[in-house]
């Protein structure tokens, strides 16, 4: 038996998953954009992060004077 195309339930797989296929790449766009979102969000508010880490480093610095202070008693 020869055939001269796909046979019909071949196409209607075949158009599932060139729908799936594009809808995928839909779905990668929209993680994409939403990953930008983020590392923009935080690159903007990168200023607050470093005034919050200088702070932090300015508590153990306080901390470890303390420390030495208490060892050479």
């Amino acid at each position: 038996m020869e055939g001269t195309g796909p046979a019909p339930p071949d196409n209607e797989l075949e158009q599932i998953i060139a729908e799936t296929e594009s809808y995928l790449t839909e779905l990668r766009a929209e993680l994409e954009r939403r990953q930008q979102a983020v590392q923009t969000a935080e690159i903007e508010n990168l200023e607050e992060h470093l005034a919050n880490a200088r702070v932090k480093w300015d508590e153990l610095k306080d901390f470890l004077e303390v420390v030495l202070q208490e060892l050479k008693r």
